[in-house]
């Protein structure tokens, strides 16, 4: 797969088209403005939207921008290093001097970076280490069994981190599966570059997507020797039935290129193996809401202060020199430790500022982002955790775990799930047998021959004939315990009959062992003063263990109950033991009272 252009990339193609706008080609260029010429290369206003998003994500938001926080050229680490090595200014470089150009359209030099922490924050809430879903199927622990190998094997959770990375950075994320050589394989589409169309917008059911993009290559002009990038086409076209790869195609003017397919893959799964998804609902529209809505001017305002602030210090590093005499003085002085400075009658000092100034603008800044925080409801580590319980840190997060529970309907419900069952649906398809017909010689229309089947002679191929085929995904065997020998053996992962798919989703903190402690204690104590009886106390207990099926377990700890009670009485003499023996009432024989 070619490689996904950079913001920084799209925003320096979209400099250099906008050169090419002036109807040099004639015809329906003619005329034409930049956001008609933009929107024929491929690249609509809402591709441009997710663009910017996804740029403020990748800390390449200022990448653009042309001048410094100091009014400079602004230059990109291949140009500073230039310079650098140089010791001046090469051709082609220019030194601004004091600009005027306002602080808004300069490029900070020290950007927080605010939004890749709040989304990579909610991102690991959801599907960090431990923190996935669990797949169990209703009915059938087979099924269960199965889905959770295709995870395995297809790297499910470490691929919706990329789903989730852009679902929060842009809005909305796309996710898709292919099967590979009899592998299941998750596929994430970058959401900028795919354009949808839907069966139902309500429900965001595909229909087909189109995933077109343009993607640098360094070109070696034979004839300089000097390599030059030039721009190049990705398309690819899903549906319910193919899977269509074009051959790149050098993007040009922007005209619509004469495609060529290069791929083709007749999948036959009757449904488009991709599923769209929103970050934060958004009613009558294809692109949720991205993590940081309604914070972006605010991180602005953030590094534009911490900027401030670190220029005011560094300034400061190398005070102004201030020399109070009535004498005269050369045309030269040197400052620094290795020089001195003689004067016959006066001062010399060095005006240094009190930082008053970017202390206020870091107080502001710090003042900023909390507020920033809490418009996007993220709760950062927070240093009291540590020592609470976890319904204790649950309070603390209360805000970001409301929005998180939000992301795991979206997440979870809506794009985990379907998934899961597309990939079920189609598993269940291939393992289903068909009647294969064998090839035809298109020359008399007669069954082609086969050969290396199993004790036949190579000198005498047989005619082919149908044969049921059953294909099946290649999973890794899993290992069971042998009922009749108790000994381990290899088993292949049923797919079996299918049922209500859910999902389990893990506590966001889990329990302490003090939690643990003080909850045991405190059902063990309801239980005993008869406040609670024994399955209310198990339901209050279970979570803390796991456990899933609470009624199943009641049975259990019943059942050992009643089997503790009736080996106690046993135990005691003249009461019988457990063979069985004593009459009815425990007693060899009726007693005699009073005893002789």
């Amino acid at each position: 797969m070619a490689p996904s252009p950079t913001p920084g990339v799209i925003g320096k193609l979209l400099n250099v088209l906008g050169s090419k706008i002036g109807g040099s080609n004639g015809g329906r260029d003619s005329g034409s403005g930049p956001s008609d010429r933009i929107a024929r290369l491929g690249l609509s206003p809402r591709q441009q939207e997710l663009n910017r998003l996804w740029g403020w994500y990748r800390c390449a938001n200022y990448q653009t921008r042309k001048q410094d926080w100091n009014g400079k050229q602004a230059l990109d680490p291949l140009e500073t290093e230039a310079v650098a090595s140089k010791g001046f200014l090469p051709p082609g470089f220019y030194d601004a001097g004091a600009s005027s150009m306002p602080l808004k359209f300069r490029k900070p030099s020290a950007p927080y970076a605010l939004i890749k922490v709040i989304v990579d924050r909610f991102t690991g809430l959801l599907f960090s280490e431990n923190q996935s879903p669990e797949i169990n199927v209703e009915g059938d622990e087979q099924s269960a069994d199965y889905l959770r190998a295709v995870a395995d094997v297809a790297r499910l959770w470490q691929a919706m981190i990329r789903v989730r990375t852009f679902g929060g950075a842009t809005g909305s994320a796309c996710v898709g599966f292919q099967f590979v050589d009899g592998k299941p394989v998750i596929e994430v589409h970058d959401p900028r570059w795919v354009i949808a169309d839907f069966i139902d917008r309500a429900t965001l059911q595909l229909r087909a997507i189109e995933k077109r993009y343009m993607f640098p290559v360094d070109v070696r002009d034979p004839s300089t020797g000097r390599y030059e990038t030039k721009q190049f086409w990705y398309r690819r076209i899903i549906d319910d039935q193919q899977d269509v790869l074009f051959k790149p195609v050098e993007v040009g003017d922007g005209d619509e290129p004469a495609w060529v397919v290069d791929k083709t893959v007749t999948h036959g799964f009757g449904f488009c193996p991709v599923i769209w998804v929103q970050n934060m609902p958004v009613e009558d529209d294809i692109d949720g809401d991205p993590d940081c809505h309604g914070i972006y001017d605010v991180v602005e305002q953030i590094d534009a202060l911490i900027a401030q602030a670190n220029r005011g210090i560094l300034a400061n590093c190398d005070p102004t020199l201030v020399i109070s005499s009535k004498a005269e003085m050369g045309t030269e002085i040197k400052k620094g430790s290795d020089n001195s400075i003689k004067v016959p009658d006066g001062t010399v000092t060095y005006l240094e500022m009190s930082a008053t100034g970017p202390k206020a603008a870091m107080e502001q800044a710090d003042s900023l982002r909390k507020y920033a925080l809490e418009v996007a409801q993220c709760v950062l580590d927070h240093p009291d955790a540590a020592a609470k319980t976890a319904t204790e840190v649950e309070r603390i997060y209360v805000s970001m775990l409301q929005k998180a529970d939000v992301m795991r309907e979206q997440y979870g419900e809506r794009c985990i799930k379907p998934l899961l069952e597309m990939i079920f649906r189609a598993a269940k398809a291939l393992a289903t047998p068909t009647l294969q017909q064998p090839a035809v010689d298109p020359t008399n229309g007669s069954r082609l021959p086969v050969t290396g089947l199993e004790g036949q002679d190579a000198a005498a191929p047989v005619a082919a004939a149908p044969m049921m085929v059953r294909r099946v995904l290649n999973l890794p065997p899993k290992v069971v315990i042998d009922p009749a020998t108790g000994g381990k053996m290899m088993v292949e992962h049923d797919v079996g009959n299918g049922g209500a798919l859910r999902l389990m989703w893990p506590d966001y903190f889990p329990p302490t062992l003090d939690d643990v402690a003080k909850a045991v204690t405190a059902a063990s104590g309801a239980v005993l003063g008869k406040l609670v009886d024994d399955e209310t106390a198990i339901k209050f207990i279970a979570p803390f263990f796991s456990v899933e099926d609470v009624p199943a377990l009641v049975a259990k700890v019943q059942a050992a109950a009643a089997t503790e009670q009736a080996n106690a009485f046993g135990s005691i003499p003249g009461l019988g033991g457990n063979d069985g023996s004593g009459g009815e009432f425990g007693y060899d024989e009726e007693p005699d009272y009073p005893p002789q």
